[in-house]
C-alpha cells in the first residue's frame, strides 16, 4: 500500500518541476531581475514578381488631360445617341473634317453624348458650330468646365 503511494507521488513530483520551469520560458537570460525584454532583430525577404513593379508604376502614373486644371468655358455637342457605336461614327466624321480639335465623349444616361473643343468664349465655339451645321444639324454649344486650350506654335507668327 506504501509502495502504491510512491508510484503515485514520484510522477506528480516530476510534473511539478517541468510546470515551474515552463512559467519562464521566454526569459532568455539566466539573471530573472531584469524586466526589460530581449528584442530579436531580424531581416525580412519579400519574393515578388517583378512585374509588379512595373503594374504598380502603370497605376499611378497621371494621364492628362485627366487631372489638367480646368476653366469655365464652352464646348459644341455635336451628336448624341443610345448606341455608342453611333456616336463614334459621328466622332471618326468630325474628326476626318478637323483632325487638330479635341474630342470628348461623355455617358449621361441613357445616352453618350459627342463634344467638341475647348474654347474660352461662347463666340468662338459659335464659329465652329456654324461650320458644323450642314453635317451635324442638332449641335449646340454648350458651358462647362474645358482644359486650356493647345498653342499651335506652327500657325502663329512668331515676331523676333
Amino acid at each position: 500500500m506504501i509502495m502504491n503511494n510512491y508510484i503515485r507521488l514520484v510522477p506528480l513530483l516530476v510534473i511539478s518541476c517541468f510546470l515551474n520551469a515552463q512559467e519562464q520560458w521566454w526569459n532568455t537570460s539566466s539573471d530573472t531581475t531584469t524586466t526589460k525584454p530581449t528584442i530579436n532583430t531580424g531581416k525580412v525577404i519579400v519574393k515578388k514578381d517583378n512585374r509588379l513593379d512595373k503594374m504598380i508604376d502603370f497605376k499611378a502614373t497621371v494621364i492628362p488631360p485627366s487631372y489638367a486644371p480646368e476653366i469655365e468655358g464652352y464646348r459644341v455637342q455635336l451628336f448624341f445617341d443610345s448606341d455608342k457605336n453611333k456616336v463614334n461614327q459621328a466622332r471618326a466624321t468630325f474628326l476626318a473634317s478637323f483632325p487638330k480639335e479635341d474630342t470628348y465623349t461623355e455617358f449621361k444616361a441613357p445616352n453618350f453624348h459627342l463634344k467638341v473643343g475647348n474654347f474660352r468664349t461662347q463666340l468662338e465655339a459659335e464659329k465652329l458650330k456654324s461650320q458644323l451645321m450642314t453635317a451635324f444639324p442638332t449641335c449646340i454649344v454648350i458651358p462647362e468646365k474645358v482644359y486650356f486650350p493647345r498653342v499651335d506654335l506652327s500657325e502663329e507668327k512668331v515676331s523676333n
